[in-house]
């Protein structure tokens, strides 16, 4: 799960992710139900950078397809302009709390914003 993320400036859109996990039993890739799990996802500059220029918490995503593995989280134009995001590469984490302290999954992905040609 470590697709680039990709979007230009004063772009929005909804970003969507499927959980899967490898069944023990026969070894198949299986959707992993996430519609009890607690999201984050969150964006910045460089990894050692303490500020995020993104975040969203668990009431930001939809969860409506989690039982089949599937949410999204939508970044609205107006938190995508040059002035917040300037063009560039940025990191960006989401994160699935399944069980507390035992079953968590981070995925991070590059996060690259476009300049806008319009």
């Amino acid at each position: 799960m470590s697709n680039e993320i990709e979007l230009r400036n004063g772009e929005g859109r909804w970003i969507q992710w499927t959980f899967r996990r490898r069944n023990q039993t026969t070894g198949k890739l299986e959707l992993l139900d996430v519609s009890s799990a607690i999201f984050t996802f969150k964006a910045k500059a460089k990894l050692t950078d303490d500020t995020y220029l993104i975040e969203k918490t668990d009431g930001n995503f939809d969860k409506t397809g989690g039982a089949n593995g599937v949410v999204l989280v939508n970044i609205p134009a107006s938190e995508n302009t040059s002035t917040l995001l300037p063009p560039g590469k940025y990191i960006s984490e989401i994160q699935a709390i399944i069980t507390v302290d035992t079953d968590v999954i981070r995925y991070e992905s590059p996060l690259i914003i476009k300049e806008s040609i319009l």
